[in-house]
């Protein structure tokens, strides 16, 4: 099975299949994907970040599109970081029937305490067309180096979807912990409707919870601290 730098070497067109399954559209639009190259981007696969906790390490960017993006839009866009997370600011839009995908791939290599959930939270705005309009983001995780197809392997899959109006949304999912690194696939999907309408993402985070230290024994190094204190007080004259 290839490793996730042999799948970049190797033309991408695995992950291109791949996502094409992860929106549902079937194997027609992994042609249609592509590597997002020749954009003055603000990140790439040399960008290594530090969550704010100094437990997460992100890394190996990747980006891929479809559709009518925009390319000053995408040069635009910046990641940071928060405690135990990541964030993508935006914004990313179509409008007048156009439509478009956007796709972020990276690792996220845990330096502490396992991760064992995710909540994806992404603001966007919608305005009807004369068809549908939608703005849709996925988020896939899968473990180690591997993406497997084309059944897919992923452990955790969270969505959120807009269909109208100005949303704040979120969803989250729980797993067994993970570690010691693992790959993320953002996956946004945005289509205008027809003349007049239009999609948008203006912000897509994506915060992990890590394990928590047990209970007992943060009790008991309290106790054994309390007693020495105690120890050390003073003696009356």
């Amino acid at each position: 099975m290839p490793s996730w730098r042999e799948l970049l070497r190797r033309g991408r067109w695995l992950i291109f299949a791949f996502v094409a399954t992860v929106i549902g559209n079937g194997p027609a639009l992994a042609a249609t994907i592509s590597p997002l190259t020749g954009l003055d981007l603000t990140f790439d696969k040399d960008t290594v970040l530090l969550s704010q906790s100094g437990n997460l390490q992100f890394s190996d960017f990747a980006v891929f599109g479809s559709g009518e993006l925009d390319p000053v839009q995408v040069e635009a866009l910046s990641l940071s970081t928060t405690a135990n997370g990541l964030e993508l600011n935006g914004p990313l839009s179509v409008s007048d029937g156009d439509e478009a995908e956007f796709y972020l791939l990276y690792r996220v290599t845990v330096l502490g305490a396992p991760v064992n959930g995710v909540d994806l939270s992404a603001e966007t705005e919608v305005v009807p067309g004369g068809f549908p309009s939608f703005a849709k983001v996925f988020k896939s995780l899968f473990p180690g180096d591997m993406i497997v197809l084309p059944d897919g392997n992923e452990f955790a899959i969270v969505n959120v979807e807009n269909l109208g109006g100005v949303v704040n949304d979120s969803d989250s999912a729980s797993f067994s912990p993970q570690t010691p690194s693992f790959l993320v696939l953002d996956s946004v999907r945005l289509d205008s409707g027809g003349p007049g309408g239009s999609a948008a993402v203006s912000l897509l985070g994506n915060e992990f919870s890590v394990v928590p230290e047990p209970v007992s024994s943060v009790l008991l190094g309290t106790g054994l601290l309390g007693l020495g204190l105690a120890g050390r007080r003073p003696r009356r004259s």
